[in-house]
This record gives C-alpha cells, structure tokens and sequence, in this order.
C-alpha cells in the first residue's frame, strides 16, 4: 500500500528513511498510551523486568547514539536501532552494550530490521560481539523478538522486524483510529523500503 507519506519519503527523503521512521514510531508511541502498551508489550517479552519507559530518539549516551532510547526516570534500559540497508556502525552492538551494562538493571539492545535481512543482521551482530570475548548464550524465540541473547555482561542484544514491532503496537490501537492511521503509515513507509 503506497501511502503519501511514504510516496514523499522515498520521492524526497530516500537518504532518510531510518531517521523518518524513527521518528514516525517515537511520535506514535508517545502519542498514543495504547501504541506505547504494544511496544512495551514487545520489549517485556525480550525482558519481563523492564518496567514501563519513556522514549526519546538521538539521544547521545557517551560514545554512543542509538535511535530510540527507553528511559525509567533518568536511567536508559532500552537502545532500539532501526535499520532498513544501512550497515551497523562501528560502535554496534559492542559499544553500545556496555553503555548499558553501566545501568545494573536488566536492559535490552534492540535492533529493528526489514524481514529480509533479519538474519544477515543477526550473524553481524554476533560477529561483532566474539572479537570482545562475549560467549552469551542465546535464548528462546519471545514474543516479538525473532533472536536474543543475553550478553556476558548483562544486556540482553536482540533482534526483531518492523513487520513484527508495528504488528504488535498495531494490536493494541483497536479503539484508536488516528493513532492506527499514524501507524498504517509507518507500515507503508516499511514496506516501501523493502520494495
């Protein structure tokens, strides 16, 4: 489904389509209590002990600047990175793990990534982490997340797709319908990009 939103993106912003949705999701998710219950609905599946968070994108912690952060009063618990085609970074996911080991409550690295690269993504991250010495183990298969592990030194690194972010948010927008449009724009903004 083309949507204008995604027809101005990939027309005009095609060098920004993270950034847009970035901020697209932070903008539902901090509009829309019920768009915040499915995200946070996602996250505890990775890591039941989180507990409910504000978001805020491009927030620099060190050396780091993840897309999303959650937030529990001042302490950031959660770094979400959304990812279409770009690669990773040179600070992720190692740099960005022990920015959150620093916290000493359970915290989780997300990535978001198009279906398609999901496990190509995966076997990076993985990669990454070995020259660092990290043998984590990996873990189940939770609700929303298609791999994690937790990491040697606390945070929990794992991965989703945004087909599978927006569903679960999409789930808890029955009674909302403008929040529901908002999202049904990200989705077309996602599904763009795969195309």
């Amino acid at each position: 489904m083309n949507t204008v939103f995604s027809h101005i993106v990939q027309k005009r912003l095609a060098q920004e389509y993270e950034n847009v949705a970035t901020e697209a999701l932070d903008f539902i998710v901090n509009s829309s209590e019920a768009a915040k219950k499915g995200l946070m609905k996602l996250l505890s599946g990775i890591e039941p002990r989180l507990p409910a968070l504000q978001f805020r994108t491009q927030q620099t912690d060190g050396n780091a600047r993840p897309d999303m952060c959650g937030y529990d009063g001042n302490v950031v618990r959660v770094f979400m990175e959304n990812k279409f085609w770009a690669g990773l970074t040179e600070n992720q996911p190692v740099q960005y793990v022990k920015n959150l080991a620093k916290c000493r409550q359970p915290s989780v690295l997300l990535f978001v990534v198009p279906t398609a690269r999901m496990e190509a993504v995966w076997r990076d991250l993985l990669r990454r982490l070995e020259p660092d010495g990290d043998s984590g183990a990996n873990r189940d298969s939770s609700l929303g997340a298609v791999h994690s592990r937790v990491t040697d030194i606390g945070p929990i690194l794992a991965l989703t797709s945004w087909d599978r972010l927006i569903s679960a948010i999409d789930f808890e927008l029955a009674e909302e319908p403008r929040a529901r449009n908002d999202l049904l724009q990200l989705r077309a903004l996602c599904d763009a990009s795969d195309s």
